[in-house]
């Protein structure tokens, strides 16, 4: 009888192990049609892997990242604005060249050096940076974040607000509003 019960937990263990073994075959099948990190931040794009990893690095939110994007370019590397600003992000030559230039707060911040703005990865990496570093600036508000990075620092510095531009206005509002369309809620988020 002893051997008959020693065989019993053992058949039982085994049906646990299998059964466990399923459960998990069953529960990751079921995730993988859901793209690693990609929870609440809209649709996919073909950007999506830089953007993780540059939110990862920068510590910036994954949605504030693709709000951004939408905003400047709708997702078109080749984007070219009337004043001179390139890319998925819309880096100012300026800019571009400020991240990797270590006299300027930004270069000293990101030491990025930008060769190729149309590039996605560069110019992701340049925009994400250069936007973390606003919200460092301006200590994590990221309204006068996005207006600096609309109107310039030195526009939000003059009033520590949304600058009484229009076009800045607009575009806080506008990257607001896609913002919560990718995070899937109401309001700001942490960082990524």
């Amino acid at each position: 009888m002893k051997g008959l019960s020693e065989m019993n937990i053992i058949a039982v263990l085994f049906l646990t192990l299998i059964a466990l073994v399923l459960t998990f075959i069953v529960v990751t099948k079921g995730f993988a049609s859901i793209p690693s990190g990609q929870a609440g931040t809209g649709p996919i794009t073909e950007y999506d892997s830089i953007i993780q990893q540059a939110a990862f690095k920068y510590n910036v939110d994954i949605a504030l990242i693709k709000a951004v994007i939408r905003q400047e370019s709708n997702f078109n590397p080749a984007a070219v604005s009337p004043k001179g600003a390139k890319g998925l992000m819309q880096l100012m030559p300026g800019t571009a060249s400020d991240l990797g230039d270590p006299k300027t707060a930004a270069g000293k911040y990101c030491n990025l050096r930008i060769t190729d703005p149309f590039d996605p990865e560069q110019n992701i990496n340049g925009g994400t940076c250069y936007l973390s570093y606003l919200l460092k600036r301006y200590n994590n508000n990221k309204e006068l974040a996005l207006a600096a990075y609309n109107a310039g620092p030195g526009n939000v510095d003059d009033c520590q607000c949304v600058p009484n531009i229009g076009e800045t206005q607009t575009y806080v509002r506008l990257v607001s509003k896609y913002y919560d369309d990718y995070s899937g809620q109401t309001g700001w988020t942490t960082a990524a």
